[in-house]
Order: structure tokens, then sequence, then C-alpha cells
């Protein structure tokens, strides 16, 4: 299928998942509902696929019914000092430095006191070894190298499967 096309398709999607999650009030009562049963809210920013027990798993493009839609740039719907935990794995590294002070800024807001964030990102000895590996043939790279640029390369698009597309 023409990358286009399917981009088209994946953004359609999410549009209806969107107005559909919207009319249903999805968010506002899983929220709700989590908020009035744990002594100790968590919240899970970017969760995608791997979602936490006992978190408020939320990601901007949620595929299932108990997953919160948040986009990370924008102000949490939260009150402020909500959360005694707030956590997010690879996800800053996808936001342009104002986004991510945004989003710093309401993991802060939501939090309450004595509480803690913890946000993980890439480790940049990988990616330093990645470049520096001159972009070898698949088989040279390691098997970690090779699923993380396949990953990378399947998500955006990009025209070839090399080091220097993923990093960038």
């Amino acid at each position: 299928m023409n990358p286009r096309v399917k981009s088209e398709l994946v953004r359609g999607r999410r549009g209806l998942r969107r107005i559909w999650r919207g009319i249903r009030r999805t968010d506002r009562r899983l929220a709700a509902k989590y908020l009035a049963r744990t002594q100790e809210p968590r919240l899970h920013v970017g969760c995608g696929g791997h979602m936490l027990d006992g978190w408020l798993n939320a990601d901007l493009d949620p595929r299932a019914d108990d997953v919160f839609r948040l986009d990370a740039a924008r102000p949490f719907p939260f009150r402020d000092d909500t959360f005694a935990r707030v956590y997010s794995e690879h996800l800053i590294e996808h936001l342009s430095f104002p986004q991510a002070q945004a989003m710093l800024s309401e993991c802060r807001r939501v939090l309450a006191p004595g509480g803690r964030v913890r946000i993980s990102t890439p480790d940049l000895r990988f990616l330093i070894r990645l470049h520096e590996s001159g972009d070898p043939a698949p088989a040279e790279r390691s098997a970690l190298q090779e699923r993380y640029i396949a990953w990378a390369s399947a998500k955006d698009d990009l025209p070839g499967r090399q080091s220097g597309f993923v990093i960038n």
C-alpha cells in the first residue's frame, strides 16, 4: 500500500477513535474511576501498548478503553497535586523542545508534594554506537540495533533502514 494512503487511513482511524471516545466520555469516566479507587494515584504518560498495573495509563492514541487519551504536549486535564508518581518512558524524545518543556511543567503541576517524576529516554551510548557503526549491512548489526532500526523505520515511513535516518 502507498505510504501516503496508509498514513491517511491511520489518521482517519485515530480521528474516529477520538470522536467515539468523546461521545462515550471514556476518558472522563476512566480517570474518575481510577482516582476514586486509588490511594496513591500514579500517571503513566505515553504508555503505548505497555500498560502498568495500578497506574492510570495514558497515550495520545489509546488502542484500548482502559487507556486514558492524553496529548503530552498539551495541558493535562487534571487538577494540581493529583498524582503521587508520574512516569514516562521513551516519549519525551519524540516531542519538540517547547513541547517537552510543556510536558515537564505539566508533570510537575499534577504531581503532589513529595511525589516523584521519572522520565526515561533512549541510551545515548546505544545511539552513538549505532551512528559510529557506519551503517553496516544488517547482518553486521547487533540484534538490538537491527530491532531498533526496524522499529523506528516502520514508525516514521523512512525511505530506508539506515541508522542516520533513525537517529535523526
